[in-house]
């Protein structure tokens, strides 16, 4: 037989091991025992990296799920990497200490998988977590806080599931280098002055909204799928005033946007006679599309009338995020004669802010560097 020493003063779930790596190897663990979802695991000090591996000896002893309560990692390294078989489930909180580091990284195309129901505690924001191609996913019944709700410390991530409800506002903004997805029935708000900011496509099958003054920024140019809810207000408003719209979504309809905007009142900006043009059908016709209802592009504004006493308007857009590159056929002089004054009238079509100084210098010669804010509170004749 083997010999083992039982050393005191660790508590139960303490990783003891000074050289094999298996989670699932009793003897690695302070009284010989494999931490569950009761157990708080502590990975510290100058004992062997810890490694979940699911084909690891023992593995199936477990259903090769590495399980615990809370999770604290200090001058220590938990793996979870690797493959996608490689599962962690925290049913309580991640905290990452001084010189603790959670490793998804394998140099693989695949890594592991963490399921947390509790909070994530990173601090060491700089070198606590190297999110690799794994996955993480937020599967708690109470709100989830990312990083104490620092929001000049939000996490990166890979790939992450939201399968609760989130909101920025308790939570924190939130990075991803891979997808987001949105579980069913789950409602997930982006606060007004918050983000996201994700690498890859967004699949909602629940209720992603972006409040006014929110902003869901995507890096590449991929396809989104579900739709999502986008707010923006406009202040000051008066009645039967006109503002210009272009909507973050595709999809969304006119007269679904503007319920109490007469059906005459949604119009298009033609270049060649420099006159505005009714849409046709607003009840069907849906933003990006002219006035008889063929697509031209997702950046197409609109003048809408204002109908309503209240001096502020929500704007409610629902559809498929817009996201990549979207084009807008610049005019000038379009007309059949030569009429027209290159007055083109582009909306942002995403659901975050456009740097317009970045928007200017990348077409410089074709757009002035001035721009005009149309209102009918002080209306001077260049904002009309």
């Amino acid at each position: 037989g083997r010999s083992f020493v039982i050393n005191s003063g660790n508590p139960p779930g303490s990783w003891v091991s000074t050289s094999d790596t298996n989670w699932f190897y009793c003897a690695n663990w302070e009284n010989l025992r494999v931490p569950d979802e009761k157990t708080d695991v502590f990975i510290s000090g100058a004992t062997a990296n810890a490694d979940i591996k699911s084909n690891a000896a023992y593995a199936e002893l477990y259903n090769k799920i590495a399980k615990a309560r809370n999770v604290f990692v200090s001058d220590n390294i938990l793996k979870v990497n690797g493959s996608v078989l490689n599962t962690l489930e925290v049913h309580g909180d991640i905290n990452i200490n001084t010189g603790g580091l959670i490793d998804m990284q394998s140099g693989g195309s695949q890594d592991g998988k963490i399921y947390l129901y509790g909070n994530w505690n990173n601090n060491d924001i700089i070198n606590g977590f190297n999110e690799g191609n794994g996955t993480v996913y937020l599967s708690g019944t109470q709100p989830q806080i990312i990083n104490s709700n620092d929001h000049n410390s939000p996490e990166t991530f890979n790939n992450l599931e939201i399968n609760n409800n989130f909101n920025t506002a308790v939570s924190n903004n939130l990075i991803t280098n891979g997808y987001l997805k949105i579980g069913s029935g789950k409602s997930v708000t982006i606060a007004p002055n918050d983000y996201f900011r994700i690498g890859g496509d967004i699949t909602s099958d629940g209720n992603l909204t972006v409040e006014s003054d929110a902003n869901l920024l995507q890096v590449n140019n991929v396809s989104n799928t579900g739709a999502i809810t986008v707010k923006r207000d406009a202040h000051a408003m008066k009645y039967l005033e006109y503002t210009y719209w272009a909507s973050p979504v595709s999809g969304q309809t006119f007269k679904s946007f503007s319920p109490t905007t007469p059906d005459a009142r949604f119009y298009q900006y033609n270049e060649s006679n420099d006159l505005f043009e009714s849409i046709q059908n607003p009840s069907t016709n849906v933003f990006g599309n002219n006035k008889s209802g063929i697509f031209e592009s997702a950046a197409k504004g609109y003048a809408i009338r204002y109908y309503g006493t209240s001096n502020l308007f929500t704007g409610t857009f629902k559809g498929a995020a817009n996201n990549g590159d979207i084009t807008f056929p610049l005019k000038f002089k379009s007309g059949t004669t030569g009429q027209g004054y290159g007055y083109n009238m582009v909306g942002n079509p995403y659901p975050s802010n456009i740097d317009f100084y970045k928007l200017h210098a990348a077409k410089s010669g074709q757009n002035y560097n001035t721009v005009d804010f149309s209102t009918d509170v002080n209306p001077k004749a260049a904002m009309q």
